[in-house]
């Protein structure tokens, strides 16, 4: 999932369609956004439309689909180490696969050319604020929360949105 507390339903990305996966590395990629909207027979209307900027949803369901045609890509795996294979001249990552549904662990070792370190990105509460997020009867949340506690923050006489990004302005206009 991307960013799955955080898709309101008119939310858009603040950037053109173009800036997916791979077209601005790669045009002629299978995995553009392009590519997408053809193989779901939508490229057409897509395109009478005049859109730039893609709803988020739209995004996650983009992303999805390139996942889910990547015999590589794995998730739910904790790598345990990286070490370089001078005899095959890759990299040999060691790995742990976690089954989300039990408590099922599976050791494993994938050889690759290269490799990429993707962080990601935490949600941050200030500090002054955080012991208001455990606090029941003061709705403080991230936005990457949102969704999962828009229909309480409706009922609520006010709400204060703190924050000057694009996640700030959609949960702003969505509780309108």
């Amino acid at each position: 999932h991307w960013h799955p507390g955080a898709l309101p339903d008119d939310a858009t990305l603040p950037t053109p369609f173009l800036a997916d996966l791979v077209t601005l590395a790669d045009p002629t990629n299978p995995w553009t956004f392009l590519n997408y909207l053809r193989s779901h027979h939508r490229l057409l209307p897509f395109h009478l439309a005049r859109q730039l900027h893609i709803h988020r949803a739209e995004y996650q369901a983009y992303a999805r689909w390139v996942s889910d045609h990547l015999p590589g890509l794995h998730f739910h795996h904790h790598i345990d180490s990286i070490r370089w294979n001078h005899e095959l001249a890759l990299f040999e990552v060691d790995h742990t696969r976690h089954d989300p549904h039990s408590d099922t662990h599976t050791h494993g070792r994938t050889h690759t050319r290269n490799i990429a370190l993707a962080t990601g990105t935490e949600p941050h509460i200030p500090d002054p604020l955080k012991p208001l997020v455990d606090a029941p009867a003061v709705p403080v949340i991230h936005s990457s929360d949102y969704l999962h506690h828009r229909d309480r923050l409706r009922t609520t006489p006010h709400v204060t949105v703190i924050g000057s990004g694009q996640s700030g302005a959609e949960i702003f206009l969505d509780l309108l």
